[in-house]
């Protein structure tokens, strides 16, 4: 039984940019003058997660991983109302400001306490991500973390097919497409 970790982050709505919502002597964006809204990028995750579960005969729960302030409760509420069976907020105040290795680091830490809490220590999930976040534009912790939990990363999938017990991606490679198996 294959089981799926979406990690989404909750973003300020940069569509919502102003000339006000930024410092005027810093030049810093206040993000507290901004609504906030699901990572694009980690919405698509969500579609992703739920076509896979969708072509694996033997599916298992789809979790929704934040890492934010209690306000980011919001963006775990849409995952539940898309299709995740379970949210969970790993929030700490001084997580704040947190660096791409200090988010990394504690969500692999999550990670690990999901695989073992709900899915009983079956290492059989798979962890699903928006490339990166608008608001950090890094695209460093998805490989962190897979580095940080010693498993592979395929980066920029943009399709998934179940064959002969496997799962096969295709990924963007510089000038075209690739198929990889990852396991």
């Amino acid at each position: 039984m294959s089981h799926y970790i979406v990690l989404v982050k909750q973003v300020p709505d940069v569509t919502k940019i102003t000339d006000n919502a930024f410092d005027p002597e810093t030049g810093n964006l206040m993000r507290g003058t901004l609504p906030t809204v699901i990572n694009e990028l980690d919405a698509q995750a969500l579609a992703f997660a739920d076509r896979m579960r969708s072509l694996d005969p033997n599916p298992g729960q789809i979790i929704a991983l934040t890492m934010g302030p209690p306000m980011a409760e919001e963006v775990l509420r849409y995952a539940l109302s898309r299709c995740a069976d379970t949210a969970v907020l790993l929030t700490d105040r001084n997580l704040g400001g947190a660096d791409t290795v200090a988010t990394a680091n504690p969500l692999a830490f999550a990670i690990r306490r999901i695989v073992k809490e709900y899915f009983g220590g079956d290492n059989d999930y798979y962890i699903v991500s928006g490339m990166q976040s608008v608001d950090g534009d890094t695209a460093q912790v998805p490989p962190q973390i897979a580095q940080e939990l010693d498993i592979p990363c395929v980066a920029y999938a943009t399709d998934a097919e179940y064959d002969n017990g496997r799962f096969r991606f295709t990924r963007i490679i510089s000038g075209g497409s690739q198929l990889v198996t990852p396991r």
